[in-house]
């Protein structure tokens, strides 16, 4: 069988060792801290609404995910987590374990500001084949005119 030569092989080779001599305290010490996850966001508006839409595949939205709207903000919020299965450090010996770990997963929070008058009980969500998306009823733009009418000044005068 051929095999592509990499330029990093031998550092991952390297980084196995490592990892088979300290078992999970090498693991620790190599493995990188991962970076914020943030899922891309879409924003867009179709046929008087607002859409929201939220790449989250591999998320349970039903249970992870939290959405609010509070003082014009929309936040949709939640996490995304290693599924049990693929727990494991590969040397306890029933030959389940990580080979290479690169899926981004924890917590995020992403936050979109929305028109004024967004009435917070018409917003709606739904979840599929990992697009969580959000649709909000554009405003009603505010059709009355209201007249205000200039009064009289009237200063009095303070009594020393």
């Amino acid at each position: 069988m051929l095999r592509r030569f990499g330029p990093f092989d031998a550092l991952d080779r390297d980084f196995q060792d490592v990892r088979r001599l300290f078992g999970e305290f090498g693991s620790a010490l190599l493995d990188t801290p991962t970076r914020a996850w943030v899922p891309p966001l879409d924003l867009f508006t179709r046929d008087n609404q607002i859409v929201v839409r939220l790449e989250l595949p591999g998320v349970d939205a039903e249970n992870d995910v939290d959405i609010e709207f509070t003082d014009g903000v929309l936040t949709i919020s939640g996490e995304r987590r290693h599924e049990a299965a693929d727990q494991g450090d590969g040397e306890n010996g029933n030959g389940n374990g990580w080979i290479r770990r690169e899926i981004s997963v924890g917590r995020f929070t992403r936050s979109v500001s929305l028109p004024q008058h967004i009435d917070a009980s018409q917003i709606r969500a739904t979840y599929d084949a990992g697009i969580l998306t959000v649709t909000v009823p554009m405003p009603e733009k505010p059709t009355s005119k209201v007249k205000v009418e200039v009064g009289g000044s009237t200063h009095k005068e303070l009594e020393s």
